[in-house]
């Protein structure tokens, strides 16, 4: 009964959250109108629109709102573990994203099948890997939303979205030492967008898909687990900061 509270209250906990929803599927049927060429990839929208942006959004002040007014305090009084809190948390960003991404795809599939427009080619492929970065993607942001205060999270989101893209656009070519590691902990340390791009391309094996999807279920283990000890040796207030 808890799991399902904190499930809806995460789902629930704004008012805007259903809007957002609403607001963000509207691309997903403009876009693909543009005059793309033919055998451009519907799926590469939901995978950025929805795996890579939306999760931030949606996670804006999960922990942090709750941190600054004191309701924090209830939620870990209540009994329940700070892994359940955080889990069902995350897990009810997930339901969320799954819900959208599916929405997306019937948006896509309708609007290629009356306009004929773009390719839906994999696009189921592409939903799989767009829910999964929404995973990883969710996971990074709640824990981060433990560690800053209010909605601050989204925009620390923004910030390492930003200088990654700078770094492989201006600075990848760069082949010196500190670049190569700074480019191995964008691909492996963050949300691998990179890798499960990839994994979207019609001559990628099904054991490397696989692997791929091993490998980003685990990392977003790693932000989940990171966050539970946050929460765990975290200090709470009763009262709102002043």
């Amino acid at each position: 009964m808890v799991a399902w509270e904190l499930v809806k209250e995460t789902v629930l906990r704004r008012g805007f959250i259903l809007l957002i929803h609403l607001v963000w599927c509207c691309p997903y049927a403009i876009l693909p109108l543009y005059e793309w060429r033919h055998d451009f990839i519907l799926g590469h929208i939901p995978f950025v629109l929805g795996g890579l942006l939306l999760p931030a959004i949606l996670s804006t002040g999960i922990f942090g709102n709750d941190m600054v007014s004191g309701r924090i305090f209830v939620l870990v009084m209540k009994p329940l573990r700070f892994s359940e809190l955080y889990l069902w948390r995350w897990f009810g960003l997930t339901v969320q994203g799954f819900i959208h991404l599916l929405v997306a795809g019937v948006i896509l599939v309708t609007v290629h099948h009356l306009g004929g427009h773009g390719s839906i080619a994999q696009i189921h492929i592409w939903l799989v890997l767009s829910l999964l970065l929404f995973s990883a993607v969710a996971a990074l942001s709640t824990t981060l939303s433990i560690i800053v205060k209010r909605g601050d999270n989204v925009m620390f989101m923004i910030g390492i979205l930003i200088c990654a893209i700078v770094f492989n656009v201006f600075l990848v070519s760069a082949q010196t030492k500190g670049t190569e590691i700074v480019g191995a902990l964008i691909k492996y340390g963050l949300p691998s967008v990179e890798i499960l791009f990839q994994c979207g391309a019609p001559d990628y094996a099904i054991s490397q898909r696989l692997g791929a999807a091993s490998y980003v279920l685990a990392l977003t283990g790693l932000y989940g687990a990171i966050g539970i000890a946050l929460l765990r040796y975290k200090e709470f207030k009763r009262q709102c900061d002043a």
